[in-house]
């Protein structure tokens, strides 16, 4: 997100035609598009969102002859216990093809809950190491301050993660947010409909709603009446919405 590029994204809504990831999607070739932009910045000095770059690394892994989708089924997916009827992942660019890099990922809560755990665990899932923890710890440290309004949701960020004075989180369109909170090895999803000044909900419910309701480290002692009233409140959500498991 330090590209250089002339990107104003988030000066302006996704629903105006002028917003740049936008017209990148309305363009008849994302890459092009994208590299077309002038370079107005020292790559690597100012953090400046940009959907075009994250679309630019799918692109170039497709370039070099990778299957995406088969590599991340294979590899990721299916060792986490996520088959490939379970998600849906755009694909775009006619007549190319490639899988989208920058939005388009659609999962279930608890499937985006596991992705979060794999984090916290440092890229370690059952007895297999998924992702390289060397990896893990990079890509979820401060590589660049964020400036602009996107600031007020963090302070830095890493290699497509925001970094927290208590973890890390994902943020994608509407608010999608996966939190990793090593100290307390929690994971917290959100999946939401939100729109851009409402971005920062999440943000501020896990900051003061939730952990401060963490009462300590240690497991508490069991509590029978609760936990019954919380089995009854989910039974009765599930019955409403008409979720069968």
């Amino acid at each position: 997100m330090s590209s250089g590029f002339e990107w104003p994204e988030h000066d302006t809504d996704y629903t105006n035609p002028e917003n740049p990831a936008s017209r990148m999607v309305n363009s008849n070739n994302w890459v092009q598009f994208v590299l077309n932009k002038p370079v107005v910045q020292e790559p690597g000095s100012v953090f400046n969102y940009n959907s075009g770059c994250s679309y630019l690394l799918m692109a170039a892994l497709s370039k070099v002859g990778l299957d995406v989708e088969d590599f991340a089924q294979k590899n990721l997916f299916t060792p986490l216990g996520i088959s490939s009827t379970e998600y849906m992942w755009v694909k775009v660019d006619f007549p190319k093809r490639i899988l989208n890099g920058s939005h388009g990922l659609y999962m279930r809560p608890r499937d985006m809950a596991k992705f979060g755990y794999l984090y916290l665990k440092g890229g370690f899932w059952g007895e297999r190491q998924i992702i390289p923890k060397a990896w893990v710890e990079e890509s979820t440290k401060e590589q660049i301050k964020i400036t602009g309004k996107i600031g007020l949701l963090a302070s830095n960020y890493g290699y497509q993660w925001y970094i927290q004075p208590y973890g890390f989180h994902s943020r994608g369109y509407g608010g999608q947010y996966i939190f990793i909170i090593p100290k307390y090895e929690l994971v917290v999803v959100f999946t939401s409909t939100l729109l851009r000044p409402q971005m920062g909900i999440p943000v501020n419910l896990v900051k003061r709603k939730i952990l401060p309701a963490i009462q300590s480290l240690k497991p508490l002692s069991e509590n029978e009446k609760a936990t019954d009233i919380l089995k009854s409140e989910i039974e009765s959500f599930n019955k409403k919405h008409g979720i069968l498991h």
